[in-house]
């Protein structure tokens, strides 16, 4: 009883002096897991990731679905790579394509994968499993290019896939689209944030700002400009060329003035080379071993497109020559350049800039991001037949290369099908191929700075 008693006015004591104190650490305390929870200041197991747009489950980004499957093939380094399979063959001369899976691939439901498990569905095909390893496609005609159309990748059943990654959480938003879907990395990861990925779904870039400056995203990736965020303290920025995209500007060559060929190659030599970016020169990859770099350049030459000019037909007739060319947003900068420079080769040439999200199909000119194909094959893009070949180019030339090029089984003469279909693509100018976008990603280091946390809520506030 007596110890109890002197152990009471011992606390009692203890209290009076040091309450002031024990107060204080205890608010420090409540503070500091608030900002690290709230900001993600310490390191956690997982990164999360912003995503602008909006998805559901069954339509799933590839980014994502890339991460938890592969298909029949997959992409590495603009190149077409085994993926579920080992290899294939092509026989028949090009109507029948055998591939063999990879026998020691397993569904993340622990199961083996076999043919009977994946679900291919191709128009105008038949698909046969020979057996449990062995998966035979038979066309009606030669098609080459196959193999880089069966990228996309392959579940079993939902989203069980084969990939490094598996599905582990996920939330809906009302209308069923993804508000965000965690990944789980499967075996031991050598960079412990990496293990645990959640994408995180905005519907617009400012909404995605937003969140990683209050500490909800970790990672913002995919800017074409990271000037806003170079103040910013434990923050890391990486820049990544875009080698699989080209800007490029479409002329319409069912315009008047554009029917004109000599016209086209006097824009093209007045076109701004955009130094600061990587140029394309052709709509190939440059690591794609078809890609030809003898084509004409058209490297930037006023003079000698003035000269064009004066030799075309347009020369001699009157009035005011008036193109429209349109831009997304995100090109306007560009685009004006460009006006700028072909008014400089004739007085009477007039070019009006306009701001579009979505391509007008009676443009003059059109500035548009085009994703190079696997497959050196761009029938979709030059055909004079597709309804996609929006520059309207209709040339017996280019069409019989793109078709040959899709039946040639030989590889050195299929590359030199392409070289050819390059020299007179750029030749002709269609379109103009500027240059490979260069993306950003704005990662945050995750170390502890209340400087970051001051900035935050200076932005969030307005203080």
């Amino acid at each position: 009883m007596l110890y109890l008693k002197s152990f009471y006015w011992w606390l009692a004591a203890f209290w009076q002096r040091y309450k002031q104190l024990i107060f204080l650490t205890a608010i420090a305390a409540v503070t500091l897991v608030f900002i690290t929870s709230k900001f993600n200041i310490f390191p956690q197991k997982g990164e999360k990731i912003a995503f602008v747009g909006q998805f559901t489950l069954t339509q799933l980004p590839l980014p994502i679905t890339s991460k938890l499957s592969y298909g029949l093939t997959r992409e590495e380094n603009n190149q077409v790579m085994p993926g579920i399979t080992r290899y294939w063959k092509i026989s028949e001369g090009g109507k029948t394509f055998t591939f063999y899976l990879n026998t020691n691939l397993f569904w993340h439901d622990g199961s083996k994968v076999k043919t009977s498990d994946l679900h291919l569905k191709i128009r105008q095909a038949r698909i046969i499993d020979k057996d449990a390893k062995t998966l035979v496609i038979k066309l009606k005609e030669p098609f080459i290019p196959l193999p880089s159309y069966l990228t996309v990748p392959l579940f079993k059943n939902g989203l069980i896939g084969v990939g490094n990654y598996k599905l582990t959480n996920f939330k809906l938003n009302p209308d069923k689209s993804v508000k965000y879907i965690t990944l789980e990395q499967i075996g031991q990861p050598l960079n412990f944030l990496e293990r645990k990925i959640t994408y995180i779904t905005f519907s617009s870039y400012e909404q995605a700002k937003t969140a990683f400056l209050m500490g909800e995203v970790d990672i913002l990736p995919n800017l074409l400009s990271v000037d806003e965020f170079k103040d910013y303290p434990n923050i890391q920025i990486s820049s990544h060329v875009e080698k699989d995209k080209i800007l490029t500007l479409f002329l319409n060559l069912d315009n008047d003035y554009l029917k004109s060929k000599a016209f086209r190659q006097a824009l093209a030599y007045a076109t701004p080379k955009f130094e600061n970016y990587p140029r394309a020169i052709s709509s190939i990859a440059k690591d794609s071993p078809f890609y030809n770099p003898n084509v004409k350049r058209f490297d930037y030459n006023l003079e000698k497109a003035k000269k064009l000019f004066a030799k075309s037909k347009l020369a001699t007739q009157e009035g005011t020559i008036k193109l429209n060319l349109i831009t997304p947003p995100q090109f306007l900068n560009q685009a004006e350049k460009i006006k700028e420079s072909w008014q400089l080769i004739n007085d009477r040439l007039i070019v009006k800039v306009h701001v579009n999200y979505l391509p007008n199909p009676n443009f003059d000119a059109l500035l548009k991001i085009i994703k190079i194909p696997l497959d050196p094959d761009q029938y979709f893009l030059w055909h004079s037949t597709q309804p996609t070949n929006i520059s309207h180019l209709k040339d017996a030339k280019i069409d019989q290369l793109i078709e040959d090029g899709r039946k040639e089984i030989d590889p050195v003469k299929r590359k030199e099908i392409y070289l050819n279909f390059q020299k007179y693509l750029v030749n002709d100018v269609p379109a103009i191929f500027l240059y490979h976008p260069i993306t950003y990603q704005v990662n945050r280091t995750r170390q502890l700075n209340f400087k970051i946390v001051s900035k935050i809520f200076q932005e969030k506030f307005k203080l």
